[in-house]
């Protein structure tokens, strides 16, 4: 059984360098992970849309890829899909165990991230607006912003605010999907801060896609830069 990483579609494309920086945390904590061969999309954007025959053709895919392996899910979404949509995607199929078996082999590196060496955290300053995952847990959360205290954390006055990147908003009512962003942006903007953290790079792609299109200049980052940082 091997030891895989898999990195997010959206961060691997465009953030690259938040992907090597995620490759270089999960080997500080274990260096036989590897990055996956012929990795794809884990079908989270077919979910979405509700277009489950392409969901179930991608699922199928990573079973055959990545079944007997221990797999790292370095998104919260990727691995919701591995965890949730799989089994019930298979449920009453002849894949059903076997997607009932790679789900419990799949780890969210968010639950890791306690598990990292950040003992130079205190070299991070200032005022940071941080956007809280819709899908992920607000304590967890919570608690990768106290390793860092030296820093201000600003957050939305309702922390599960969407920042209109869920559900595929941004192709199927782009309009609104930079209302959202414009709410954040506003209460960002408002602060006077510059420093926005996301825990999620599909919010952040959006959001930055949003400030491009309103001349804002902010500087949009993953926590993983911090935590990369803070090493």
């Amino acid at each position: 059984m091997s030891k895989l990483i898999q990195i997010p579609c959206v961060t691997r494309f465009f953030f690259p360098e938040t992907s090597e920086k995620l490759i270089q945390l999960v080997k500080s904590i274990d260096s036989q992970y590897q990055i996956i061969e012929n990795d794809t999309c884990c079908g989270l954007p077919f979910f979405e849309k509700g277009d489950l025959k392409n969901a179930k053709k991608t699922g199928e895919f990573q079973l055959k890829n990545l079944q007997n392996n221990t797999v790292i899910s370095c998104g919260k979404r990727c691995s919701e899909t591995y965890h949730k949509h799989y089994t019930q995607l298979f449920n009453n199929t002849v894949s059903h165990n076997e997607a009932i078996t790679f789900s419990k082999q799949v780890i969210d590196f968010n639950n890791l991230i306690e598990q990292l060496k950040t003992s130079n955290t205190d070299k991070i300053e200032g005022a940071y607006f941080y956007i809280f995952d819709c899908y992920g847990d607000i304590l967890q959360q919570e608690k990768w912003l106290n390793l860092f205290n030296k820093v201000e954390w600003h957050t939305s006055t309702l922390k599960k605010t969407c920042c209109g990147a869920g559900a595929c908003l941004p192709v199927s009512n782009q309009e609104l999907s930079f209302k959202l962003a414009e709410e954040l942006a506003n209460q960002i903007m408002e602060l006077n801060i510059t420093n926005v953290v996301f825990a999620d790079d599909i919010c952040r792609f959006h959001f930055m896609n949003y400030c491009k299109s309103k001349q804002l200049s902010l500087n949009c980052v993953h926590i993983i830069d911090l935590l990369h940082q803070a090493k």
